[in-house]
């Protein structure tokens, strides 16, 4: 369990971080790269300048989370929880095209 871990500058590439407990840590500056993260526990979890390309995130838990700077670039986002979430520069971008993320209802559909 890694509940409250504070993290700042790790990169983590082709990765199995499925299933892993991080509800209210505070990550800055990850940069996650084509890792398997289905079902993270990011509850309550303050995310700046962070990362995330080509990841699996499906079922992962975002709720009363605050993100900051955070780029979903090429990723899976089926069944995620953004519920009651604070948004701040927050990108989903399939490589070509980039869509800003104001709301938990802007994740719901593919850009």
């Amino acid at each position: 369990m890694w509940t409250g871990l504070k993290v700042d500058r790790v990169k983590i590439e082709n990765k199995d971080i499925s299933c892993m407990e991080l509800k209210e840590s505070e990550l800055k500056n990850i940069f996650f790269s084509s890792s398997m993260a289905v079902g993270l526990n990011l509850k309550k979890a303050n995310l700046k300048n962070c990362y995330f390309r080509n990841c699996d995130l499906g079922a992962s838990d975002f709720t009363e989370s605050n993100l900051e700077e955070v780029v979903f670039e090429n990723c899976i986002l089926r069944n995620i929880s953004f519920k009651d979430a604070q948004f701040k520069n927050v990108y989903l971008s399939n490589g070509t095209k980039v869509k800003i993320v104001l709301k938990e209802e802007d994740l719901q559909c593919s850009i």
